[in-house]
């Protein structure tokens, strides 16, 4: 079982950048301070069920049971060569004077 107590929320919160991952560290400090699960899915605008899982995950294996593991989905049509190939090529080409003219950024 993992401890609450033994972790530093704040500094983790602030060094994170998926939004769910933030999200996830939050209720857990939220129950860390003595707030209960109901409170504290009020509190951050999330289902309790999500508060419910967040905290059940944590207690089964820590942190590293909070990340989020892969998406299943369709395929990239392009490979990460062929993406950055297209990237240098749509750098390099004049704009039409007509896309030159636009304000919408492209």
């Amino acid at each position: 079982m993992h401890f609450l107590n033994d972790i530093d929320f704040p500094s983790l919160i602030a060094k994170q950048q998926n939004g769910r991952m933030r999200s996830r560290l939050m209720a857990l400090s939220h129950i860390k301070n003595d707030a209960n699960r109901t409170q504290t899915a009020k509190y951050l605008q999330v289902s309790r069920r999500m508060v419910n899982e967040c905290v059940k995950r944590f207690n089964e294996e820590g942190l590293d049971r909070l990340k989020e593991k892969p998406r299943s989905g369709r395929p990239r049509a392009l490979f990460t060569e062929q993406l950055k190939i297209l990237r240098r090529m749509s750098c390099l080409m004049p704009l039409s004077p007509m896309e030159a003219d636009s304000k919408v950024p492209l």
